[in-house]
């Protein structure tokens, strides 16, 4: 995971929709509809699952999802925050405790807390989905059909080393910008040492060992080289040094006051000052402590190099329930009446989809991976000439799978035995309901805004493998049901009952959709989302 001086771990971030995109496409259905008559169409029906006996129609949508925060009790919060924000110290990282040790020693306080800063990351998600959905008409009120999704989904992933709150910092004896400083007191410290030994010796020749001035000479010969084989074995070993205006770094140069004041009473000069660590490292933040967890694979997952891959494929089953589709043909729309269409449908979801590693924050889509069950009901109900809207239930439950989980315990995402452990279970089925009003401009051109609610029941999990050979497997994890209320606006175009234009043979539907969360709870992803589509119909 290559850092800048910031230890900023990039992953490619994929183009975003642009703007001008829905702009194009709102432009051509505006196009669109001012070659039609007036009079030509009627107001029509839209997103119509049941189709005419021997009839095909082919859906072909992009769906553009972004999601960087979620929705949690205080508020909106990044989605690496608490995951994988932490302190940098011995409680979270074992592998500091050795070097906590050293220090305590070294700065004489067997109190000392050590504290190397923190990691803040930013997370965000993108993902495209491409789903190819073809129909068949069995009978009049009886339709079947498959859903083959091609999904992308990326993530950018920055993860920073900051010394907020650190007592400690890069070893200077490691440190291009005060090695040589480390290097020069090291010497004439040894020097120093030297001579006072030379003194002390002299003393005791003159004066004899049992000397009060000849014991005193080898206490504070004890003293000092005591100190100084301290401060050279932290020098040699350690990864972290106490940092310049710490309590730490304080403490540590009163002893080497403490060390000068015995060589002056002999009449020694020592260094002047000691060096101390005045920066924090994030490559040694993260060599140390992010690269044992992550490992090769960096922080804290790669983007896949394909393009494109296959999603969970969906096998579905529609039966009509009452009124007459607008893609069957028939009948005009009183201006005092109402027309209603509405139509069950049954899904069959196949694991046939990449797993995701599931403990990430992603847009609102079903996990990948796992098979299911799905019923959804949809009814579409036109007032008039001028009103319609568009109610859209469904729910999933989902078969059990096996996949690896990115950070199985939220609260202690940094332990490498709970990092990307396989883990098996089933996630909590999925509730949605849309309730879309729209305003008909002209004669098949529609304009709605509406609401979204989704929400997830609670997952059950159990660890199978451990993310280090040989570590303690973890308990069972649940994972919490969320809920996200968006918000919605669209703009269709439906030429089910005449054509768009006397050259195009066959019925279309445009759509383009922005949906938006607008609130939620339980780590649900703030997500926006863009979907654009066509639907073809082709009668026998």
């Amino acid at each position: 995971m290559p850092c800048t001086s910031r230890c900023t771990a990039r992953i490619r971030r994929g183009p975003a929709p642009s703007r001008p995109s829905v702009a194009v496409f709102g432009g051509l259905a505006l196009a669109l509809s001012t070659l039609v008559p007036p009079g030509a169409l009627e107001g029509q029906h839209t997103g119509d699952l049941v189709i005419p006996r021997g009839a095909i129609l082919v859906e072909a949508f992009g769906l553009f999802s972004q999601a960087a925060e979620r929705f949690e009790a205080g508020g909106r919060v990044p989605l690496g925050v608490g995951a994988f924000d932490t302190g940098l110290d011995p409680a979270r990282f074992p592998a500091l405790e050795a070097e906590e040790a050293v220090l305590r020693t070294l700065v004489a306080d067997p109190s000392l807390a050590l504290r190397a800063g923190r990691f803040r990351s930013v997370l965000e998600m993108n993902e495209q989905r491409v789903p190819l959905r073809v129909g068949y008409g069995l009978m009049d009120r009886l339709t079947v059909g498959v859903t083959v999704p091609l999904v992308r989904r990326r993530m950018d992933a920055h993860l920073q080393a900051t010394g907020a709150g650190a007592n400690v910092g890069q070893n200077p004896a490691d440190y291009s910008g005060t090695a040589a400083a480390v290097a020069t007191f090291r010497s004439d410290a040894a020097a120093s040492l030297q001579a006072l030994r030379t003194r002390v010796n002299e003393r005791c020749d003159a004066e004899g060992p049992s000397s009060e001035a000849c014991l005193a000479g080898r206490a504070a010969e004890s003293r000092v080289g005591d100190f100084l084989g301290q401060l050279n074995e932290a020098w040699d070993t350690l990864d972290l040094f106490p940092l310049v205006g710490s309590t730490a770094g304080g403490t540590l140069r009163a002893r080497w006051t403490a060390a000068q004041t015995d060589l002056e009473a002999w009449n020694v000069d020592g260094p002047e000052t000691l060096p101390l660590a005045v920066r924090t490292s994030p490559s040694t933040l993260r060599q140390q402590l992010s690269d044992p967890v992550w490992g090769d694979e960096g922080f804290p997952v790669t983007t896949p190099d394909a393009f494109l891959v296959l999603g969970d494929v969906e096998i579905h089953a529609v039966l009509g329930l009452f009124g007459q589709g607008a893609s069957q043909a028939g009948g005009s729309l009183p201006a005092e009446g109402f027309r209603v269409r509405s139509a069950v449908e049954g899904t069959l979801r196949l694991a046939t989809g990449v797993v995701d590693s599931f403990a990430v924050v992603t847009p609102s889509a079903p996990l990948a991976g796992h098979g299911g069950l799905g019923v959804r009901w949809v009814t579409d109900l036109l007032v008039g000439e001028r009103a319609g809207v568009l109610v859209d239930l469904g729910w999933q439950a989902f078969s059990e799978g096996e996949g690896r989980m990115l950070a199985f315990d939220p609260d202690n995402a940094w332990n490498p035995d709970l990092a990307r452990v396989t883990a098996r279970g089933t996630p909590g089925d999925r509730l949605r309901l849309a309730v879309t009003p729209r305003f008909i401009v002209v004669p098949g051109l529609s304009l709605g805004a509406g609401v979204e609610v989704i929400r997830t029941g609670e997952g059950r999990w159990t660890a199978t493998a451990t993310g280090q050979p040989g570590g303690q497997l973890a308990p069972e994890r649940m994972i919490p049901s969320w809920s996200s209320q968006q918000g919605v606006v669209e703009l269709r175009f439906a030429g089910w009952e005449e054509p768009l234009v006397g050259g195009l043979p066959f019925p279309v539907e445009l759509s383009v959709r922005g949906v938006a969360a607008l609130s939620g709870s339980g780590g649900a992803p703030v997500e926006r989302r863009l979907e654009m589509g066509a639907r073809v119909l082709r009668r026998r």
